[in-house]
């Protein structure tokens, strides 16, 4: 729950950013990033849990119901 609060409260960040500067929003296409990153076990957990789907979720709807332009863009 905390982490789906902080990623509500960094989309509706970015989208007010962009709002007020008149700019749309460049996101990363990050699918298959888990496959491509080869990390140690310490770090497994960490990188497991990373929600950066839920986060672009958020910004994509938030930037919607502004009408602010998102964009998916390669990495």
């Amino acid at each position: 729950r905390r982490a789906k609060d902080i990623n509500h409260k960094i989309a509706k960040h970015v989208v007010a950013e962009a709002e007020r500067t008149g700019r749309g929003i460049a996101l990363e296409d990050l699918t298959g990033i888990r496959e491509r990153v080869r990390l140690r076990k310490p770090q497994r957990a960490t990188h497991s849990s990373w929600s950066f789907h839920q986060l672009g979720q958020f910004i994509a709807y938030k930037a919607r119901r502004a009408g602010v332009p998102v964009m998916h863009v390669d990495p």
